[in-house]
């Protein structure tokens, strides 16, 4: 009993610590964010336009995109990371409805606490540069963006699901889930406005659905893009929804074909 009471105090020191570290790990990210927007403010010291956007439409892309991405990426990624660990994820190849249900309605627990630090960062975030955040309330923009956001985080549910699946049962590397998540944010805009770049770099980016979680939804918020440019975005992102999931599928068909061979050797 008394080992057991042991283990059981180790085991919530260990849990409390993994929340902690966490939230730290985000702290990082916001950090992060911080210095991205003192950059691009040092930037507009002696020019008021720079890549086509003034200093307030910079400061409004960087942190509305990133307002997005919490919900999008960092929590998505968080709540699916330690379920794919159990016995249920292979729900998503049969039940992928009931998967997803079961993703956004259990362990808010484990991510409670760095959620909300998150939301509150953010939210100071937004009180000080209140007076310079452009603010747009046309409906039919405001419903393109959410139904992107929507799709956009189907994309990373799906994405996140299948890169943690090939980590977890390949190579085991945390170092090359952050790579790709920083490779990710890239291709996303996360760090400027993808228009900055040639013409070219950016044709390939509206082909790939990472620029849906951040730059277009941005964009289209401060007038950049039509609309009819952002909705063919939308069929981009079904597109790349259908991809993913049979990816998925074949992965999930190659890790029980190869489990299989194993046993057959034992």
């Amino acid at each position: 009993m008394y080992k057991a009471a042991e283990l059981e105090k180790v085991n919530s020191r260990k849990n409390i610590f993994n929340r902690v570290s966490q939230g730290l790990l985000h702290l990082g990210g916001f950090l992060e964010l911080v210095v991205i927007l003192v950059v691009w403010i040092y930037l507009f010291q002696n020019q008021k336009i720079l890549g086509g956007f003034t200093q307030n439409e910079i400061i409004t892309y960087i942190i509305g995109g990133s307002i997005i991405g919490i919900f999008t990426g960092w929590l998505l990624q968080r709540l699916i990371a330690e379920d794919l660990r159990s016995e249920r994820s292979y729900l998503l190849i049969y039940k992928p409805i009931k998967y997803l249900f079961h993703v956004l309605t259990h362990g808010w627990a484990k991510v409670l606490l760095p959620f909300l630090t998150a939301v509150g960062l953010y939210a100071i975030l937004v009180l000080v540069f209140s007076d310079r955040l452009i603010i747009n309330i046309d409906p039919i923009t405001i419903s393109i963006i959410v139904a992107m956001i929507v799709l956009s985080f189907l994309v990373e549910f799906l994405l996140a699901y299948l890169i943690r699946l090939n980590i977890f049962w390949t190579i085991e590397s945390d170092g090359l889930y952050r790579l790709l998540m920083r490779l990710k944010k890239l291709l996303a805009g996360n760090y400027f406005p993808l228009s900055i770049l040639p013409a070219l770099f950016v044709n390939i980016s509206l082909f790939l659905p990472f620029a849906y979680s951040f730059f277009v939804p941005a964009e289209l918020y401060l007038g950049k893009i039509s609309r009819s440019e952002a909705i063919q975005g939308l069929g981009i992102q079904v597109i790349w929804i259908i991809i993913l999931f049979v990816a998925i599928q074949t992965a999930w068909i190659r890790i029980a074909n190869k489990s299989s061979r194993n046993s057959n050797l034992r």
